[in-house]
């Protein structure tokens, strides 16, 4: 039997859940998922509540239900703190931006998609509305993180079509690249 926890996510988080898993009487399961493992980390007893100031600066966060095991209510409890919610949906919601601005790497490089083309399709496809993700903050994001991974990459893949070119005579010749031209190889 399945036990309900309540938690508040960011609304972004809660579509993505919405999305990729399945919703049983109200209540999402997430037991055979990997992010399981984090709501199974934050379960605790109910105890005295107080009042926390974190809530107030939450208010916009969606609150939904979520099935735990019955293994984990009596083991480990019942509720999940609003500290725990907060780090549990900003870690998610930082999976999400990471997993997005993979796919639009992925897409300006492999596909040749201009990058505001393949953020505006991620964002469609999984349904984000402005309120939820901003395509402005995605690609400021993306502009952080990724324009470094998607020169490397790209450098990376004209030195193997060089090596490629240049070695074409050649029969029975493994291809190696260059992995000396890389900038951030290894932080992957």
């Amino acid at each position: 039997m399945n036990y309900r926890v309540k938690i508040r996510l960011h609304p972004a988080v809660v579509r993505w859940i919405d999305n990729n898993f399945d919703k049983k009487d109200d209540a999402y399961d997430l037991i055979k998922s990997d992010k399981y493992f984090l709501i199974s980390c934050a379960l605790q007893r109910s105890r005295v509540k107080m009042h926390s100031r974190i809530l107030k600066k939450y208010s916009s966060f969606v609150e939904i239900m979520i099935l735990i095991t019955e293994f984990d209510f009596y083991h480990y409890g019942w509720e999940i703190s609003p500290v725990y919610q907060i780090k549990i949906s900003n870690y998610i919601y930082h999976e999400i931006l990471n997993q997005g601005c993979f796919k639009i790497m992925l897409s300006k490089i492999i596909a040749n998609v201009p990058r505001d083309v393949a953020i505006r399709e991620f964002l469609t496809e999984n349904y984000f509305s402005p309120n939820e993700i901003n395509f402005y903050c995605l690609r400021k994001f993306y502009q952080r993180k990724y324009i470094d991974k998607e020169y490397d990459i790209s450098v990376f893949i004209e030195n193997i079509n060089l090596y490629k070119k240049n070695n074409s005579k050649k029969k029975n010749v493994q291809i190696v690249p260059n992995l000396l031209n890389l900038k951030s190889y290894g932080k992957y």
